[in-house]
């Protein structure tokens, strides 16, 4: 059973609810040489992003929602690397549309209902799109 965590209440998730975490992430992540964040944190900022609700969450598959947890660390790491580099700070768990069916990009493979990231070209998003992928 994957680890439970407990964070804050919120609009979306009832006083009662628990959100399933992961068995294979660590309790604390590092993000930065000099920051690390609580796993709790991440499975509840990847939660509100899926738009699931939490019986939808706790029912995904582990490797589905450990898909979603990774994708949120990869966004908080860009997100450090920009602030450490001086560049512009941005909202650490954006993420692209949803695949609607297997993607092949960027030499990862996208499950359907996985988010594909926030810097896929036009072109690309146009292409996806028309064939009805995303």
């Amino acid at each position: 059973m994957a680890k439970q965590t407990t964070p804050k209440q919120t609009a979306s998730l009832g006083e009662n609810e628990t959100l399933n975490g992961s068995n294979t992430l660590p309790a604390l992540i590092e993000i930065a040489p000099d920051r690390s964040v609580q796993l709790g944190e991440v499975v509840l900022e990847a939660f509100h992003v899926s738009g699931l609700t939490a019986e939808a969450w706790n029912a995904l598959l582990e490797a589905e929602r450990d898909s979603l947890l990774n994708a949120a660390i990869e966004a908080l790491k860009a997100s450090e690397s920009r602030k450490a580099s001086g560049g512009p700070a941005f909202k650490p768990f954006e993420f692209g549309p949803r695949a609607k069916q297997e993607i092949r990009y960027g030499g990862k493979t996208y499950a359907p209902g996985e988010r594909l990231p926030a810097d896929v070209d036009d072109t690309t998003l146009d292409e996806l799109d028309e064939i009805d992928a995303i």
